[in-house]
């Protein structure tokens, strides 16, 4: 689970992915991809797909947590509820910082390091079919409200995938692939939105 977040060009045809912008406008990297993103929020149907996956994600999270043995606080819970609503997670599309991978990795769209809040535009980004889905895609994983991985996206939204023993970043990117394809599927996917 310490493996980066990615969002990789996958060898099945049909797979969109994307990122966004720095700082919240001035056209910086990937600001069309966070309006197109914006936009498609502004979709009930989609934004309420978005809220019942982040309730779905908190579950796993907390399901592990339970099984270490710990339970979760009043606060914890609070945390969530508040981060699970269509405002936050407008805001942290609107706000979080999107710029180019200093070091781009040329198989990926965009990525999200473990513990934090900025998307990473990979060498991949300008030939993503659907930017905007990428920037939704690596929403889940901004550190703060979210910081769900791969992994945990595709538990909660019952993707499965294929495990490659010693070599977690290949299981990282077949849970990143079988979760992005539930998103493309879903309202919030870019054929689904109105021309």
């Amino acid at each position: 689970m310490g493996s980066n977040c990615v969002l990789e060009i996958p060898d099945s045809p049909g797979f969109s992915g994307g990122g966004g912008s720095g700082n919240g406008g001035g056209g910086g990297p990937g600001d069309k991809a966070r309006q197109d993103a914006l936009d498609r929020l502004k979709n009930k149907l989609c934004m309420d797909w978005i809220l019942k996956t982040l309730a779905k994600a908190f579950e796993v999270r907390n399901n592990e947590i339970r099984a270490t043995g710990y339970g979760i606080s009043p606060e914890v819970k609070q945390a969530q509820a508040d981060a699970s609503t269509a405002k936050a997670f407008t805001n942290v599309v609107a706000t979080t910082k999107i710029q180019n991978a200093t070091n781009p990795r040329p198989d990926y769209y965009a990525s999200v390091s473990p513990a934090s809040d900025i998307v990473k535009l990979e060498g991949a980004w300008k030939d993503d079919p659907d930017q905007g889905g990428t920037i939704i895609h690596e929403m889940f994983h901004v550190e703060g409200p979210y910081g769900f991985t791969d992994m945990d996206m595709a538990k909660a939204l019952n993707a499965p995938y294929k495990v490659v023993p010693n070599d977690p970043q290949k299981t990282t990117d077949n849970a990143s692939v079988a979760w992005h394809k539930k998103l493309e599927d879903s309202p919030c996917g870019k054929d689904k939105q109105k021309k």
